[in-house]
């Protein structure tokens, strides 16, 4: 897991959160990809 690395959907949600078009993350995925890749709001809902 610690070896992987964001997608390009990672990026391309995070684009979006600094254009304002997305305010915020919610998913079940606890790998941290969506922080990794720059999203500042997101709630990983599952085991945090």
């Amino acid at each position: 897991m610690f070896s992987c690395q964001p997608s390009f959907a990672h990026y391309a949600l995070e684009d979006l959160e600094k254009e304002g078009k997305l305010t915020g993350i919610v998913t079940t995925n606890v790998d941290c990809m969506h922080t990794i890749a720059g999203s500042e709001n997101v709630a990983e809902i599952q085991g945090s």
